[in-house]
């Protein structure tokens, strides 16, 4: 079982988890961003954990509504668990915090622990939108969506359980649960890129940027103007230039592909709406602005509503 770092003080929950963030501490939240497969990428959890990025303290309706309906799910999971004999012992909210054994920067505070005894089991739970509910297996199995299941790994690999069960809310429509059992080859990959993370954290390092749009966001964010000259071109430069090269026209061929392949179907679809289970070619009206048009008969109007902005674009050099 983990270390006991402190007891959740009786503040703004949000706020408490966002000191312990800023100083480095890696929860079980950070951990599918860290590893890549989170609604942020490693590069940008960096620099909110950094504070180059600010990061929101306080919490959205959503994670408000959310807080709320957690109890209801833990609840439901208790019901359903207890029933088919699965545990013995109910699950509570803790009123403390995790820490690793040996690894103290890993933290971790699960939605559900026994109420007594041992911490063999956590569980972990999940307001999602019913539109993500083909994202998941039926109760019972372990289909889950991969940034869950590297959330429960976290929770396993902090307190030392050896089953994280998920309950998952869809909206107002449906409640799924879902046995995750203990892989140590995968906690251990877990805890691999988490102290690379961390190590980048210590050193104040960049990770290793990703083509995510938030990292794309952040570093147009972070250089937003150049200052002028070109710099010399080493060796690393010039193979990711020459790579990139490469990929565009790669990119260039599939998109010609791609192009063909969809002329040839509507050759097939001519006057009629679609294909049946393979595409559809509808009529679709949109309005615009006629632009000419008004600079021709609103010469003034039109001037007025021109607004100018900058962009910094980003362009192969051809060889």
């Amino acid at each position: 079982m983990g270390k006991i770092l402190c007891d959740i003080p009786n503040v703004e929950w949000s706020t408490f988890r966002s000191d312990l963030f800023m100083k480095g501490y890696i929860g079980s939240s950070d951990a599918s961003d860290i590893c890549g497969a989170g609604y942020t990428s490693p590069s940008v959890k960096f620099c909110q954990m950094t504070g180059r990025i600010e990061k929101p303290t306080q919490p959205t309706l959503a994670q408000r509504v959310g807080t709320h309906v957690e109890s209801l799910g833990l609840a439901i999971l208790n019901e359903i668990l207890l029933q088919l004999g699965l545990i013995k012992i109910p699950f509570i909210k803790p009123a403390y915090i995790f820490q690793h054994n040996s690894l103290d920067w890993m933290i971790d505070s699960p939605d559900g622990v026994p109420s007594t005894g041992e911490i063999s089991v956590v569980a972990e739970i999940k307001i999602v939108s019913e539109y993500s509910l083909k994202k998941y297996g039926e109760s019972g199995t372990k289909d889950v969506p991969l940034d869950k299941l590297i959330q429960c790994l976290h929770h396993m690999a902090v307190t030392g359980a050896a089953m994280c069960y998920l309950g998952v809310v869809f909206g107002n429509k449906e409640f799924r649960w879902f046995p995750i059992t203990r892989d140590d080859i995968l906690i251990g990959l877990l805890i691999e890129k988490e102290t690379a993370f961390h190590e980048c954290f210590l050193t104040d390092t960049l990770p290793e940027v990703d083509g995510s749009n938030e990292t794309s966001d952040y570093l147009l964010s972070r250089f937003p103007k150049s200052k002028g000259g070109l710099l010399l071109a080493d060796n690393i430069s010039l193979t990711m230039g020459q790579e990139l090269r490469d990929l565009q026209s790669k990119i260039k061929c599939l998109q010609e592909k791609y192009d063909t392949l969809k002329n040839r179907l509507k050759v097939s679809i001519g006057d009629s709406e679609g294909i049946q289970g393979v595409c559809t070619w509808l009529n679709q009206t949109r309005k615009n602005l006629n632009q000419k048009l008004l600079k021709e008969k609103h010469p003034q109007i039109y001037e007025e509503c021109l607004s100018e902005s900058e962009s910094r674009v980003f362009r192969l050099i051809t060889l």
